[in-house]
């Protein structure tokens, strides 16, 4: 008897760029995938309603870890596990980052909170800079940002903690200087986890919650596991996985892991499926 499959992947970076949704091409490979017993699971820093902004009409199920790891769910949409921030914590992290003026997002039970900004333009034109590029490019990737941050979310000024369960709390600056000067800060408060889904910005979520955490409530030990993703938010699903593939394009913290494929983005479902093939799939 063959083992289960379980096939696990990162969205942004991943299987999608600027914010776009699912291509037509990988919705079709995926549910082939699926159509052949392999599981499919979506591990993201998304929160659920954003994932499934950017999967948009697929024909197949699928579990998903969400907000690294703080959100779990099923194939049925069945809530599995939420794992909240400490209260107390929440405020001392807000006022800190208030402090700061920094931008970030609450990721909550009620929906997303973005702190309110005088200057939204300004910020959204610096992480634009970001690309190196023309003008044009500048403002395309600064509306790539706007979408990411502010779709579905409630912009609000003068953000409190209280009366919102926060499952992740995400920093989003184009210092790169000042991120880790945050994070250093931050670390000094305990039973947080900090990690980074790309180069600018900071994720801040309940002590031992990642991705890799969350998989281990969703499986058992019978499952090869193949993950796909980019970021250091996803080295805890490379520990567990069998199979790891990685997009040549992103710089990923690789050296300590094995089986660890490179290919172009476009065809790491390609990958996927060569490697099931050679499980016996």
């Amino acid at each position: 008897m063959k083992k289960k499959i379980i096939f696990v992947s990162d969205i942004d970076g991943t299987l999608i760029s600027d914010g776009n949704e699912l291509s037509k091409t990988s919705k079709r490979i995926l549910k082939e995938l699926y159509s052949k017993g392999i599981q499919i699971c979506f591990a993201t820093g998304r929160d659920y309603k954003k994932l499934n902004d950017v999967l948009g009409d697929i024909e197949f199920k699928y579990s998903a870890i969400c907000c690294n790891g703080s959100e779990i769910y099923d194939e049925e949409s069945n809530v599995l596990n939420k794992n909240y921030l400490d209260n107390e914590k929440c405020e001392t992290i807000i006022q800190y980052l208030e402090k700061l003026d920094v931008l970030y997002m609450l990721y909550t039970d009620k929906g997303n909170v973005v702190r309110g900004t005088k200057d939204r333009n300004t910020r959204l034109l610096k992480l634009g800079e970001t690309k190196q590029g023309s003008f044009e490019d500048i403002v395309e990737e600064a509306k790539i940002y706007y979408k990411l941050i502010y779709a579905n979310s409630r912009e609000i000024f003068n953000i409190e903690s209280s009366g919102l369960n926060i499952l992740k709390i995400e920093i989003i600056d184009s210092d790169v200087y000042k991120l880790t000067k945050m994070k250093q800060a931050l670390e000094n408060i305990r039973d947080i986890s900090i990690t980074t889904s790309f180069k600018y910005n900071l994720e801040i979520q309940p002590l031992k919650t990642d991705k890799g955490s969350a998989l281990k409530n969703l499986i058992d030990d019978g499952y090869i596991i193949i993950a796909a993703g980019d970021g250091e938010n996803d080295l805890s699903l490379f520990k567990m996985a069998d199979c790891t593939i990685v997009p040549q394009k992103r710089d990923t913290i690789l050296d300590q892991y094995d089986n660890i494929i490179t290919c172009n983005p476009e065809e790491i479902l390609r990958t996927v499926e060569e490697k099931a093939e050679e499980y016996g799939y």
